[in-house]
């Protein structure tokens, strides 16, 4: 059978015998192209090749009638190769920013000792309730102003109580004991 009556075949009665013999067929195309695009990453030339054989599949009525589906499958590889890359390089800057953002505020001070103060922290969020624990979390961690944490808008999204301070007097007694 040729390609085009492998993909009527998979179009019109499902069959995926017919489709498994065009994989077969042009997956080393489809990989060497994408792994060729993504500079040897092969990981992503998988899934890139995936994604493209997933597009076949979808879109098999459409392309049915083309001559040539080699042509097809190789535009396609390096399309969704350069949108991984560019989701690539969105994942890294995204991890990056983060990175950049703390590095200042944690090496303000070399002098500070903070080896050991994660547990204590951990341990301390852990005492206080979920409202709380909320509050704390939207101040220190998302970087929220205090007028943000009060404001009605935010606390409705909340459980009742989010901003409340009743369980800090335990939480700075049990950091006084560690020190």
């Amino acid at each position: 059978m040729n390609d085009a009556e492998l993909l009527r075949s998979y179009n019109e009665c499902g069959s995926e015998d017919a489709f498994t013999e065009l994989v077969r067929r042009y997956l080393p195309l489809v990989y060497s192209t994408a792994l060729r695009q993504l500079h040897g990453e092969a990981g992503l030339a998988h899934d890139v090749a995936q994604s493209v054989f997933i597009d076949l599949a979808r879109k098999a009525g459409s392309i049915a009638n083309r001559e040539l589906l080699a042509g097809w499958l190789y535009c396609g590889a390096r399309l969704a190769a350069a949108k991984a890359l560019r989701g690539e390089e969105r994942r890294r800057n995204r991890e990056q920013q983060p990175v950049v953002m703390q590095e200042p505020s944690l090496h303000a001070d070399p002098t500070l000792d903070r080896s050991g103060l994660g547990p204590v922290l951990d341990e301390a969020m852990g005492l206080l309730n979920t409202e709380d624990r909320n509050a704390v979390l939207l101040r220190f961690f998302q970087n929220s102003d205090f007028k943000v944490v009060g404001e009605p808008s935010v606390l409705a999204k909340m459980p009742r109580g989010c901003a409340s301070t009743a369980h800090l007097p335990g939480c700075v007694a049990c950091w006084s004991r560690r020190g």
